[in-house]
């Protein structure tokens, strides 16, 4: 049980924690949604029961330059900093670090969440970079007390999931993880910095791991940070936290794990007790949940997605991630191309908005396995958002897939030799070389300010993408979001032939080797286009919102 009791006055520290800025345009595909995060949360919420004196600080929502970030850490005066990089995090995550260590040596930095906890990352975080004194393995809420109460006794060592520099430059590698916290009702709800959230989704957490008890898809990383399978939260503890912030005004949620329905009887059933509990108290709420394909399947069949549909549910995020048998195999994901077209039609008949996670490219992506990824995405209406045309596979530490490209020998420069943030994770090459080329170019077109523009513009009014002109309850919409909704589809429909035509153009000419400037050419005006359409799809989307 995670101890709430105050602890001694005498053991209090400054505690801050952060989470750290991301690259600009990373947050396409969740435009509308807060980046919170909520593990921070809990730490901080668990220290400060402890009597600590914590600063939750969110410079990723508040968009804060280094600068700025660098002048908190020296106003509050922590004797810890905690912080959760990701790949995409890591080398601002250092430098503010070594800018901590110039403002105070004394400070005491301790990292933690999935990307450190697994090697190669972990030791060579270590190894490589002194402003790094801990890492903590696994959840953290049962070590962080260690951490801070007693880290200058002997029995740090012994705590589970710890991991630091010896004084003689070796190294402590923790071979378990941290301890896991069972009963998931027992942790206080999170602290959050609650002034960035205007306009988004509140992120929550309702569940821990994966059913898949250690295994689960083959790019994923909870079941190893999570190993002995899933945990939920009771249905009155999760709308407990819902309703308390509604009260403050809130009213959008999105429950943030990677699965709120999952697999299992129980699991189900305990997604429609939440939706039943919402209900029951008469929350007037909009709710946004991460979904597997057949959970999706599951809970219609169980009546479970009208019960959440009653209670405000508006969208979910299936994890789709590829348009062919081949790559579905490869992720392990246990799905059919059949399952997917009729998880997304539950949707749309249930006027539920949708957007997909897709990985367009891997190291064993070749030109029939992306035309029919193409085509699928034409097929369940997400071929308007140019991030499901370019995303490429990370492969993350510990993963099998990582594993697999490592075995057959697709790794671009050893493990030991690049960095520890987005190059480690792209590290491979493709065993059909142009593919590369491919990729490059889709990753240009994504970084370009007008299509971050119009992909956040798409997503914050793609609550009216199903195909249904009814609403739940069988009643027509009224004739001026009907008509706006058609002109909606429609531009949907335009978008997503620009994007075919682009994609496709690049496809051949790869293929055939062309010459760069012909690429160059292509992808100018394919940003063209979009550009001269930038008036209209503002206007077209704020009417859509305003509805």
């Amino acid at each position: 049980m995670i101890t709430t009791g105050k602890g001694s006055m005498e053991l209090k520290k400054h505690i801050m924690l952060i989470a750290m800025p991301t690259p600009v345009g990373f947050a396409n595909t969740l435009a509308d949604v807060s980046f919170e995060q909520i593990g921070l949360g809990y730490i901080a919420a668990v220290l400060e029961n402890r009597g600590h004196d914590v600063l939750l600080f969110d410079a990723y929502s508040r968009e804060l330059e280094e600068l700025k970030i660098n002048e908190k850490i020296a106003g509050f005066k922590p004797d810890f900093v905690c912080l959760s990089p990701t790949y995409l995090s890591w080398d601002v995550t250092i430098r503010i670090l070594q800018a901590t260590k110039r403002i105070s040596p004394g400070i005491k930095a301790i990292l933690g969440g999935p990307h450190v906890s697994f090697e190669p990352v972990l030791s060579q975080a270590l190894r490589r970079f002194d402003c790094i004194d801990y890492i903590i393995r696994g959840e953290g809420e049962r070590s962080i007390i260690s951490m801070v109460e007693d880290i200058d006794t002997k029995t740090i060592s012994s705590t589970p999931g710890v991991c630091y520099r010896n004084k003689d430059g070796t190294l402590h590698i923790s071979d378990e993880l941290s301890e896991q916290v069972e009963n998931l009702d027992e942790l206080p709800f999170p602290l959050r910095d609650i002034e960035p959230l205007s306009g988004k989704s509140m992120r929550i957490t309702t569940s821990r791991g994966c059913y898949s008890k250690g295994k689960g898809c083959g790019f994923c990383q909870m079941p190893l940070q999570n190993p002995h399978g899933w945990r939920g939260r009771s249905p009155k503890n999760v709308v407990d936290e819902i309703e308390f912030w509604a009260k403050k005004g809130h009213r959008s949620f999105v429950c943030a794990e990677g699965d709120f329905l999952g697999l299992s009887k129980y699991g189900i059933k305990r997604a429609g007790e939440i939706g039943e509990e919402i209900l029951r108290r008469n929350l007037d709420i909009r709710l946004r949940v991460f979904g597997g394909v057949s959970g999706i399947i599951a809970a219609e069949k169980d009546g479970v997605l009208s019960t959440l549909k009653k209670a405000g549910l508006e969208r979910m995020y299936p994890g789709v991630e590829a348009g062919n048998e081949e790559d579905l195999k490869l992720y392990e994901k246990n799905i059919t191309i059949d399952q997917i077209k009729k998880s997304i039609d539950i949707l749309r008949k249930r006027s539920i908005g949708l957007q997909i996670g897709f990985i367009m490219f891997n190291p064993w992506s070749n030109s029939n396995r992306l035309i029919a990824n193409v085509s699928l995405l034409k097929q369940i209406d997400q071929a308007h958002l140019w991030f499901n045309f370019a995303y490429r596979l990370g492969l993350f530490p510990g993963t099998r897939l990582l594993s697999r490209v490592c075995e057959e020998e697709l790794l671009l420069k050893p493990m030991d030799s690049v960095g520890l943030g987005s190059e480690l994770v792209h590290n491979y090459r493709f065993k059909v070389p142009y593919i590369a080329q491919i990729v490059d170019a889709c990753a240009e077109i994504l970084r370009a300010e007008v299509v971050i523009r119009v992909d956040r513009l798409l997503i914050t009014a793609g609550v009216l993408t199903s195909d249904s002109t009814l609403d739940e309850n069988n009643y027509p919409l009224d004739s001026r979001r009907s008509n706006m909704k058609r002109e909606y589809e429609k531009f949907k429909e335009i978008l997503a032939n620009l994007n075919n035509i682009t994609f496709f153009s690049i496809l051949e000419l790869c293929e055939r080797n062309g010459l760069d400037k012909e690429l160059e050419n292509i992808i100018s005006r394919h940003l063209t286009n979009l550009e001269e359409n930038v008036p209209y799809v503002e206007k077209l989307c704020n009417n859509v919102t305003a509805i």
